[in-house]
């Protein structure tokens, strides 16, 4: 079991511990759901408010069982952890679709 694997199981503990029994905010944790709310549609859609209330729990479990949000393709969010630091000082994490690297700022500015 993989650094992300465990850490997106100890968030749904925590979402099971704090009496959250909401299958979309377990959906959204494991990437079957996107974390914008984009996917949703017809009555859910109309409904978004609460489906986001569940996407910020979802959040905050994740952020407490060591995990965070990454920016990948297209300005897509997903679920990451941090694994490391490469050799130019740039942040790996390990995500549902593999590794990514997230650039510090000032490499960002200069490509």
């Amino acid at each position: 079991m993989n650094a992300l694997s465990r850490t997106l199981e100890r968030a749904i503990e925590n979402l099971n511990a704090s009496g959250n029994r909401s299958a979309y905010a377990r959906d959204v944790l494991r990437g079957r759901a996107a974390w914008s709310g984009a996917d949703l549609k017809g009555k859910a859609k109309q409904f978004s408010s609460g489906y986001y209330s569940q996407r910020i729990k979802a959040k905050h479990a994740l952020f407490a069982a060591g995990g965070t949000l990454l920016h990948v393709e297209r300005n897509r969010l997903v679920a990451a952890v941090r694994i490391g630091v490469d050799d130019y000082g740039n942040s790996v994490y390990t995500t549902e679709d593999g590794t990514a690297v997230q650039r510090t700022a000032a490499q960002a500015r200069h490509l």
